[in-house]
């Protein structure tokens, strides 16, 4: 079963408010797509968590962003039950514990109220999660915290590390302490939060328009290696480890253009393939 985590894109927030929930410049039709491949093959081939990109300026986009998430679920599931399996609120590089949360606890409350029927997960995606374990936050006797972490199902935290001198078994223990790190402080917090790692990759490529490769341990051979090791450890270690991208971008810039699994099919533009190892 694949699982992926889809979020509308920033740019297209403002303009989805005059929309209805499936004529957005969205994301949220990846649910009902999944939905019906998995109707098709008459079994969970496809595990979405819908992502809500919470917006602290403008309580009307936001409130319609978390709408149209709760109406993506509801839809999919119809189609395919267990096909959206949780939500995830999205803070961004904006989240802020001390002034953004209380706007956040008050909306989300309400919001868990109404939907309490669905059997959907609520989870939040935090893009630097050094921020919740701040000394200066005064954990575990921090409230606000508590607070928050005890309306979760699961934490995401969004680790990008872009220090590919390791090999990647270095990455992987790399990876390793940052948990370690994380579950220490929150589970004093909330001693039942659930950690998801998010972010880490391997490129394929720091190929660009013609640009010369920055390292030389940029290859389909390392990115292999580091994610088969990376999933023995998550395995043995019951910990969930998503990539920051299943697909290539080619439009993206150095790394970021080949950070995925799969790549543009040689023959259709249109198209991806699986990355052949080897």
């Amino acid at each position: 079963m694949l699982k992926v985590i889809s979020y509308t894109h920033k740019k297209y927030i403002e303009s989805n408010l005059a929309s209805k929930w499936n004529e957005t410049d969205s994301i949220c039709l990846t649910a009902t797509a999944a939905a019906q491949i998995n109707r098709d093959a008459d079994r969970l081939l496809l595990n979405v968590s819908q992502g809500i990109n919470f917006n602290y300026g403008n309580i009307q986009i936001n409130t319609i962003e978390v709408e149209n998430a709760f109406t993506s679920a509801k839809y999919a599931n119809a189609i395919y039950p267990g096909t959206v399996s949780s939500v995830v609120y999205y803070f961004g590089s904006e989240f802020n514990m001390t002034t953004h949360l209380g706007t956040f606890l008050k909306e989300f409350d309400q919001k868990r109220k109404e939907e309490s029927t669905l059997g959907i997960k609520i989870g939040a995606r935090i893009v630097d999660c050094s921020e919740l374990i701040s000394h200066q936050l005064h954990w575990p006797e921090n409230t606000t915290l508590t607070r928050f972490l005890e309306r979760l199902d699961f934490l995401v935290c969004h680790e990008i590390d872009e220090h590919y001198k390791f090999n990647p078994t270095g990455l992987v223990k790399a990876m390793e302490k940052t948990f370690k790190r994380y579950a220490f402080h929150l589970r004093q917090a909330h001693p039942s939060v659930s950690i998801i790692l998010f972010g880490r990759w391997w490129p394929s490529n720091n190929v660009v328009n013609g640009s010369r490769q920055e390292w030389d341990t940029y290859n389909i051979e390392n990115m292999y290696k580091y994610w088969t090791t990376a999933g023995k450890w998550a395995q043995k270690n019951n910990v969930e480890v998503r990539m920051y991208e299943a697909f290539d971008q080619p439009y993206g810039e150095s790394i970021l253009a080949h950070a995925g699994w799969w790549k543009l099919a040689e023959d259709d533009i249109l198209a991806y393939e699986e990355k052949v190892f080897g």
